[in-house]
């Protein structure tokens, strides 16, 4: 099935929750990214870094600075726990290094959270939840069908998963990927090249939030009609999102933050 998303329909999914909506949480301008990483703050004013990488619609450079799925509401958050930050725009692998390093006050925004990441730092409540994945195919490849199991897609041997290098997918998809030792080619180019890479025929697939998918898809230099989205019957609701902290950013803090996190919860609209 050729499924296309518009923003508003890739936003608005009947039985998902999002956790935060931009303007009901009351977000303010954020002050130009440019301007305030080169204020001369000393650290105690310039408080937690807060690391992003550029991912529409998550996360992006507009006019008012880093706003987007999970940066709008992580900065609210921070404003609203009355606790300083400046951003930082750190490319994933180097987000990674630094927060095992362990050497400075780092946060990480929107990432998935799992046994392994908690023993390396501390997690806040959740700011933002994915809706169900779907996976991205050339539209010619009868291969893959809306409708089916997600089993059926990883088993085959003659189908190739495209994966982001040092991403995870959650814990379903995660646990079926190592069952059942999907053929996979990893990258660590952006999801425009992904696709890109999956026109070209260096992999079959790759599994996508449809809130992306819908922006991907509308990207004048891509050719829209080249691809398809596909659902999966046993689908399990999409992945909630995170700041995931460095142990130099105290418990306390962590508090503060979650304490916020639920103060903007009330203010905001759950969709359901």
């Amino acid at each position: 099935m050729v499924r296309k998303l518009s923003l508003a329909s890739g936003l608005v999914l009947t039985g998902m929750v999002v956790l935060f909506s931009c303007s009901a949480c009351g977000l303010q301008p954020q002050p130009d990214l440019a301007t305030e990483i080169a204020a001369p703050l000393g650290e105690a004013e310039r408080g937690i870094t807060l690391h992003y990488f550029e991912r529409f619609p998550y996360m992006e450079i507009t006019q008012i600075g880093v706003a987007g799925l999970t940066a709008s509401p992580a900065a609210q958050v921070f404003q609203t726990a009355g606790l300083p930050f400046h951003w930082q725009a750190t490319p994933p692998k180097r987000q990674l290094y630094l927060l095992e390093q362990n050497q400075g006050q780092d946060c990480l925004l929107g990432w998935f959270k799992n046994p392994e990441r908690e023993e390396s730092g501390r997690f806040t409540l959740p700011i933002y939840q994915d809706h169900p994945y779907v996976a991205l195919a050339r539209l010619a490849d009868d291969r893959i069908v809306s409708g089916g199991v997600v089993s059926t897609t990883l088993a085959s041997p003659t189908l190739t998963l495209l994966v982001k290098e040092g991403f995870s997918y959650g814990s379903f998809l995660d646990a079926q990927i190592a069952e059942y030792h999907t053929p996979c080619v990893s990258t660590t180019v952006g999801s425009v090249e992904m696709l890109q890479m999956l026109q070209a025929g260096r992999a079959d697939y790759f599994f996508i939030a449809p809130e992306e998918a819908a922006i991907l898809l509308e990207d004048g230099s891509l050719q829209e009609t080249a691809f398809k989205l596909v659902d999966f019957a046993n689908m399990p609701p999409g992945e909630k999102r995170y700041l995931w902290c460095s142990k130099q950013v105290g418990e306390s803090v962590i508090q503060q933050l979650n304490v916020a996190i639920q103060q903007c919860l009330t203010k905001t609209l759950w969709i359901e």
